[in-house]
């Protein structure tokens, strides 16, 4: 009997372990170089864990895109899309206003994007000259960004739930805006505090929580991971840097590359990679690069790869597999990527994994 509850326990832990670090475990060994793909004159902002890309071409204005696995212009009076997630786009553009006084009138909307449904407006908090702008979208289909508030005109963070636009509490300021959302509904972003400072945010159950005690004026969540890891940037003493959040350790400073001023983290995998940017002194606008944290230690992604002629300036996101999209310089000229580990590194953690699994199995034939 002790046998058998000891094997059912030690299963259970493992189940648990599986399910909540999973992916930490295929992915515990970040790729050391990626394959670069050039996407273009474009404006590369979200990767989903399919491979699909999204965000903006130029020609001939900016219009929200469907940039892999196919070139595909979602809007047609220009706008962006900031997030791909489970096969919806969200993100902002320009729609023709119905029953303004002035006929030919636009206004700047969110909007969600999907193959079978195509482009829907998802309106404003009151009249369509309003503005408002989606973000991000999760597996569930919560959409979260900002909007004009009709009563005060400032813009607010917002989510919306059945098609319709709900405001988020703010750290008692008039204004702020939502900017990533995970399979939990955990709302992270900005909003302004009753000192008119704008500090990163994170919104669970309808409530604001001030995530910035580092007594700075200005911080800004960017990401969030389904087990609460955020990130972000935020004023330190020595300047404004990427941060890392965890309930544990509150808000640590990432640090950037040697002799830059400044750094910013856009986007982190459930493994706990991060992406982002250092930017370095200089004329305007300074020399940026885009930069990987691992475990607290910051990589330039131009020194990863093997492309002649590129500049790594930004990363936008990273997908579960470690896929990383962003901005950078072909030969001087803006230009879109995509970076691909050089090798499956999920291969690598294959033999771990295989070990839980078959350990699972042993216990249940005992």
């Amino acid at each position: 009997m002790l046998r058998i509850a000891s094997g059912w326990q030690r299963l259970a832990a493992l189940i648990g372990i599986v399910l909540v670090l999973g992916v930490s475990l295929v992915w515990a060994v970040p790729p050391t170089r990626y394959v670069l793909t050039d996407l273009g004159p474009m404006l590369a902002m979200s990767v989903d864990d399919t491979g699909a890309v999204v965000g903006s071409t130029f020609t001939p204005e900016q219009q929200a895109a469907l940039l892999l696995p196919t070139s595909q212009a979602l809007t047609t009076a220009g706008g962006r899309a900031d997030t791909v997630q489970a096969g919806r786009v969200v993100g902002y553009a320009q729609f023709l206003l119905q029953g303004m006084p002035q006929a030919g009138t636009y206004g700047t909307h969110a909007f969600v994007w999907t193959v079978h449904d195509g482009m829907r407006d998802l309106g404003t908090a009151g009249t369509p000259d309003l503005f408002s702008a989606a973000t991000a979208v999760n597996t569930s289909g919560l959409i979260v960004g900002y909007a004009t508030d009709p009563t005060t005109q400032e813009s607010r963070p917002c989510f919306w739930h059945t098609d319709a636009l709900h405001f988020l509490p703010t750290l008692g300021g008039a204004s702020g805006f939502a900017d990533a959302v995970n399979a939990l509904g955990w709302i992270v972003g900005q909003s302004q505090t009753r000192q008119g400072d704008y500090h990163a945010t994170l919104w669970v159950m309808g409530l604001s929580l001030d995530l910035d005690r580092t007594g700075g004026a200005w911080s800004l969540a960017r990401d969030i991971t389904t087990s609460g890891i955020i990130v972000g940037e935020a004023t330190f003493s020595t300047g404004v840097h990427a941060f890392r959040w965890s309930p544990d350790s509150g808000l640590h400073d990432l640090g950037m590359l040697a002799e830059h001023r400044s750094s910013t983290a856009t986007s982190i995998n459930a493994a706990g990679v991060i992406v982002g940017s250092s930017t370095g002194d200089g004329p305007l606008p300074p020399p940026q690069r885009a930069v990987r944290w691992v475990e607290g230690q910051i990589a330039d992604l131009t020194t990863l790869v093997d492309a002649p002629g590129w500049v790594l300036e930004w990363a936008s996101a990273i997908n579960q597999g470690g896929a990383i999209v962003g901005q950078g310089r072909f030969q001087g000229e803006k230009r879109a990527f995509l970076l691909q580990p050089e090798t499956a590194v999920a291969s690598r953690g294959t033999p771990r994994l295989a070990e839980f699994v078959q350990d699972v199995l042993t216990m249940r034939r005992r």
